[in-house]
This record gives structure tokens, sequence and C-alpha cells, in this order.
């Protein structure tokens, strides 16, 4: 067998968090596309907890000298946080859009939308303008 590929232990001690947000957030991203609420938000939540999981780890890391998470981690980290909790609010939006303005049921009014659209805004420029300080 070659020694050059890395067993599944060691993998997931290194891409296992990774690995398990692209599953969430690919999994939130299929279901907003067959606008299934009732599929996308738990999806969404636990992406939006698993990147916040990853950020607090990786500072964690950083802080304790214990070779973890380098400060580029830690800001790629936190950035990747705020880009999915601003992908959950604009997914939030889209779906109550979708559905004459009701998610899962519940009504949704045009300025709550609108208030979604505008939060999910801010997070997007927060991660881009904080990728931007820390690396330009």
């Amino acid at each position: 067998m070659n020694d050059r590929l890395p067993k599944l232990r060691d993998y997931l001690a290194v891409r296992g968090y990774d690995t398990v947000l692209v599953f969430l957030l690919l999994g939130a991203d299929l279901a907003w596309q067959m606008l299934n609420a009732a599929l996308d938000l738990p999806f969404l939540a636990g992406a939006v907890v698993w990147s916040m999981f990853i950020a607090l780890d990786s500072l964690r890391g950083s802080s304790s000298g214990d070779g973890g998470g380098t400060p580029d981690e830690v800001v790629i980290s936190f950035g990747t946080f705020l880009w999915v909790v601003g992908n959950g609010f604009w997914s939030l939006s889209d779906l109550a859009n979708a559905d004459d303005g009701a998610l899962l049921g519940v009504a949704v009014s045009p300025g709550a939308r609108a208030w979604c659209v505008n939060i999910a805004g801010a997070f997007f420029a927060a991660a881009v303008a904080l990728g931007l300080v820390y690396f330009v």
C-alpha cells in the first residue's frame, strides 16, 4: 500500500471539520434549490453552528500555542463563519419569497424579508472586509 496516502484517521483529524461544513452547505444549497424550507433550515442551522465551532476552535488553538490554528486560519475561519451566517439570512428571505411570503407556513412580512437581505449583506460585507483588512 502507498504510504504517501493519508490514512482515514489522519484525514479526519486534519480535514474532517472542513468536510463536515461542506456537507452541511451542500445539503442546504440542494434543499434551497428545491425550495424545501423544512429540509434547508436544519442544514443551515448545522452549518452556522459548525462554522462557529471551527472558528472558535481555530482561535483556541492559535492562542494556546499548542500547534493549533495560525492567525491566517483564524481569520479564514471567522470569515467563513460570517459568510455562512449571511448565507443563512439570505436563504431565509429567499425561501419566504418563494412561498408567497410564508416560511414553514408562518407569514413573513415584506419588511422582515427585506431586513433578512440587509442583514445578509452586512455579514457578507463583514466577511470580505475582514479578509481585506488582514490579507491586503
